[in-house]
């Protein structure tokens, strides 16, 4: 009976050749949509999976009941900071936890928002030679003095003929900045130290009447992930150090994400000239494009904060990198200006010279 069933399909499939052929293309297609549509489901899911678990979230969250909030592990920063709660006795928690079948690990984790605000570059060296002098590093010392004594030189020539000067406020500051860098306030300055007074009046002077009128560093919010850090390496393998290197064994520390690094916290010219670079590497030109001339024109605004932030050692090798590239013997000034203004020719060999000589000061 099997075999004539057989006999008569196979004599039809003959009959209908055609049709036949078509039928079974289409299932056959069919199938292998079917196959391959769900083996790439599948391999999606299973990958995004694995990206969330083994990067941040592990396989379960646990959190206090006493939360005001839902847990969001992925939220909007700049909705205000969730309250997940908090457990003030971890330590029995993760006992708990861990006793439970099927357990790798219990890590720690916390969230919140900080925001971060250096001052200004006077404020930070002025608090560098602070703790210079109170520890006895004479060549610290003389570093940051000279520094200091560059920063307050270059701010007085700055503020020439500045339009501010109707207000009374700012008239004092300025004219004390201008004190400042004259000969006479580092010979006090220097005789004070000399002497080792417990309390410098330059100094004082400098931090409460000129370094006001330095532009105070923007505040950078980050929503920060606080967590064991050994232990979070252990078992969450997407965790990589890909710059820098990791916080020592139980030391307290901080790493940033390295696209909010890149974004947020990188030196804007380095920022600038990493964007130029990415958009030729795709085709871009600076002449055509107005993005890339905008990432110019920011590197650009940047010449009196590199000026600011180069020591008096670290100025001379810089002037002299930049005159042997230039083919210039201009002063710092015009070299920095010429030098930020770069053009389709002259990107990569100049954000080449970036990196190697200025870039690490």
């Amino acid at each position: 009976m099997t075999g004539l069933i057989w006999r008569i399909a196979l004599r039809n499939v003959m009959a209908h050749r055609a049709k036949s052929i078509i039928v079974g293309i289409i299932f056959a297609l069919g199938a292998l949509v079917v196959v391959v549509g769900n083996a790439l489901v599948d391999a999606m899911d299973v990958g995004m999976a694995r990206s969330i678990q083994e990067s941040l979230a592990g396989h379960l969250q646990v959190h206090s009941k006493d939360a005001r909030d839902p847990l969001a592990i992925y939220g909007d920063e700049f909705a205000g900071m969730p309250d997940f709660g908090v457990m003030p006795d971890f330590a029995a928690v993760q006992a708990t936890i861990a006793a439970v079948s099927g357990v790798t690990a219990v890590i720690p984790m916390g969230s919140q928002i900080a925001f971060s605000g250096g001052g200004n570059l006077l404020d930070r060296r002025l608090a560098a030679l602070r703790a210079a002098l109170r520890d006895g590093d004479a060549a610290q010392v003389a570093d940051l003095r000279a520094h200091i004594k560059r920063i307050v030189t270059l701010l007085a020539q700055d503020i020439q003929g500045d339009p501010a000067l109707g207000d009374a406020a700012i008239r004092d500051r300025i004219a004390a900045a201008r004190t400042a860098a004259s000969d006479a306030f580092w010979a006090d300055f220097d005789a004070q130290m000399a002497a080792k007074q417990e309390s410098l009046e330059p100094l004082e002077f400098l931090e409460n009447e000129v370094a006001p009128l330095m532009a105070q560093s923007g505040f950078l919010p980050v929503w920060f992930l606080g967590t064991d850090l050994d232990r979070f390496a252990q078992h969450f393998d997407r965790f990589k150090i890909v710059k820098g290197r990791a916080v020592p064994p139980n030391t307290r520390g901080f790493l940033f994400n390295d696209g909010v690094y890149e974004e947020q916290v990188k030196h804007r010219v380095a920022w600038a000239f990493d964007k130029l670079s990415k958009g030729a590497a795709v085709g871009l030109r600076i002449a055509d494009d107005a993005t890339l001339k905008s990432h110019v024109d920011t590197m650009k605004s940047q010449a009196k904060a590199l000026l600011f932030e180069l020591t008096p050692a670290a100025s001379a090798k810089v002037e002299a990198a930049l005159r042997a590239h230039l083919k210039s013997d201009a002063a710092l000034p015009a070299l920095v200006d010429a030098f930020l203004d770069v053009d389709d020719d002259t990107l990569a060999d100049r954000k080449a010279l970036f990196y190697k000589e200025i870039a690490p000061y």
